[in-house]
Parts: structure tokens; C-alpha cells; sequence
């Protein structure tokens, strides 16, 4: 859990990895003080992990959630993640996904 090494300007300082048996999990850009864990500290579906920000390179509240083969970010793979349901903007409506994996550069939302 953030602050860490360099990887602090990038995500806003305050960042989670959440490793599951499958991959590693990085949610970033939360609000300082917002992460009540503490590194190697379990964590259960549904637990509310931290609270967006907007530090590093962000000039709006967002989060960044990115799945990878490793903890190590200088090295890690990203993977697919299929959600199992979402909307997608196409031609000025939005669509509704199940069990999908949202495409590059698409706009989606919950």
C-alpha cells in the first residue's frame, strides 16, 4: 500500500494491490488517509479498500484498477478482466454488457 518508491507521482501517492489467487489487483489514485490497511492485512470481496483522489498524473477524481501477473510494477503483465456487467457508449447510446471485457478506448460506465 502507497506511498511507495516512485511509482507515488504516477498514483497519486496512495495506492492497494490486492493479490487474489488468480493475479494482483492495483486500485490508485485514493485520497490520503482513506486506506485502512495495513501491507499483507486480508482483504474480503466487498471491503471498501480506500476512497477515490486525485494525485500524480490526474486532474479529476478517478480510479485506476488494473489487473497483472505480478506485484512487481516495472515488470508486471496486465491481464483481461471480464466484468460482469456494465454499459458501453456506442454511437451516442449506451449499450449494456454482461460478462464482458470493456474494449480499448471505449467510454464505459456502471
Amino acid at each position: 500500500m502507497g506511498p511507495w518508491d516512485d511509482y507515488g507521482a504516477m498514483f497519486g501517492n496512495y495506492y492497494v494491490i490486492v493479490r487474489s489467487a488468480e493475479a494482483y489487483c492495483l486500485l490508485a489514485h485514493l485520497m490520503k488517509g482513506s486506506i485502512p490497511y495495513q501491507v499483507r492485512d486480508p482483504v474480503a470481496v466487498g471491503d471498501v479498500v480506500g476512497r477515490l483522489g486525485h494525485g500524480g498524473s490526474s486532474h479529476f477524481p478517478h480510479l485506476h484498477f488494473q489487473v497483472m501477473d505480478s506485484m512487481d510494477l516495472k515488470s508486471a503483465t496486465g491481464l483481461p478482466c471480464c466484468f460482469e456487467g456494465y454499459y458501453e457508449e456506442r454511437d451516442g447510446k449506451w449499450n449494456k454488457v454482461i460478462c464482458g471485457i470493456p474494449h480499448s478506448g471505449r467510454v464505459v460506465k456502471a
